[in-house]
């Protein structure tokens, strides 16, 4: 099975390992262990999950201690330059839980510095005051942040790890919450629009009615945000109630329409809203990849609620996946959910990303 498969075969020191993305491994070879290890208490599972780490330190070894966003695993080379938002503040739910489990502080210590370095140098700059968000391009020699500010690619999953590193810290790390509330409420007062008929719809601030499908985890967050509000310890609470609960719904309706209004039911990686609720298609980007987003959006927000109109939902989208992306062995990616006659996996799409059944 997979363990014995894990405990005989998995070296990561094999050299045809070559240059890895940090981020991507991180979440999914690591973030995937320490998930198994936590679930089954094999030990084999942490021994190569603290390999890998191992392995990672090396992407800490630049100017301002931010990681690398690429490495060669126990060697190196990735070298200092640039990075994103996500890249960098996606590690450390991983690094610190790896600490919790080991007792070996050095996870927790190299990955947090990026941490860090939002609250020291930006979370209090009056001078570029952007809500408390953050642009998505980072200098991993100077520090310097530059570009858009976007829940979607680049940005998402940093906000995310905000909260979810404040909650596996025991809620004691108060930081992580004044950046996490600062954040989602600076989301909420600048970058979400409204049409005419109602629908909200979170674009970054570029301006324009995109929104992409990777900031469709956003209703999931805050809805996580909202099972936790008391939870904030001495830092206060979590940025939740009412207002967040209608913005997490709202959100999610947007992400639904995504589905709903495209031919094969699937969302494509970005749309545009009309004013009056419609979507349509953008040149370029109107595959989908399986990407799980929304479901696990309908699913926290099932979870919340009750309401059974997010497992409807979650269901007419597997059911699209089942007819538009199945393969022989397994799934893969539809490269126009606006034209029922395309078919997926072939080409570049014939593979199922792991991120399909991990986060849903």
């Amino acid at each position: 099975d997979g363990v014995e498969w894990v405990r005989e075969n998995l070296d990561w020191h094999d050299s045809k390992h070559g240059q890895i993305s940090t981020f991507e491994t991180s979440i999914r070879a690591l973030g995937g262990l320490l998930a198994a290890f936590d679930l089954s208490g094999d030990e084999i599972l942490l021994t190569r999950a603290r390999e890998l780490a191992d392995g990672l330190m090396n992407v800490f070894d630049t100017k301002t201690g931010i990681a690398s966003p690429r490495t060669t695993l126990f060697r190196g080379g990735g070298g200092s330059g640039g990075t994103t938002l996500a890249e960098a503040g996606t590690l450390q739910l991983e690094f610190n839980f790896l600490t919790q489990l080991t007792g070996d502080d050095k996870y927790r210590n190299a990955s947090r510095k990026f941490h860090d370095f939002l609250y020291e140098k930006h979370q209090h700059d009056s001078a570029n005051d952007r809500g408390g968000m953050f642009p998505i391009g980072v200098n991993t020699a100077s520090g310097q942040l530059s570009g858009v500010v976007s829940w979607g690619a680049s940005g998402d999953s940093a906000y995310e790890y905000f909260l979810k590193c404040f909650l596996l810290s025991q809620n004691t790390d108060v930081p992580l919450l004044e950046m996490y509330n600062r954040a989602v409420n600076g989301m909420k007062d600048r970058l979400v629009k409204t049409t005419s008929s109602g629908l909200r719809y979170l674009p970054d601030n570029g301006g324009g009615a995109k929104m992409e499908h990777l900031a469709c985890f956003v209703p999931g967050l805050l809805a996580l945000g909202v099972i936790h509000e008391d939870d904030g310890g001495s830092g206060g609470d979590i940025a939740g109630g009412g207002e967040m609960l209608k913005l997490a719904e709202d959100l999610a309706d947007a992400c639904w329409q995504m589905y709903e209004q495209t031919a094969t039911g699937l969302a494509p990686e970005a749309i545009m809203f009309n004013d009056d609720g419609s979507v349509r298609g953008i040149g370029g980007v109107k595959w989908n990849i399986l990407r799980p987003e929304s479901v696990e959006s309908f699913f926290i927000l099932y979870e919340l609620t009750g309401d059974e109109k997010y497992r409807e939902r979650a269901f007419k989208v597997w059911e699209a996946f089942e007819k538009h992306c199945k393969a022989e062995w397994g799934y893969g990616a539809h490269p126009d959910v606006f034209n029922v006659n395309n078919k997926c996996c072939r080409g570049n799409d014939d593979k199922q990303e792991t991120f399909w059944m991990a986060e849903t």
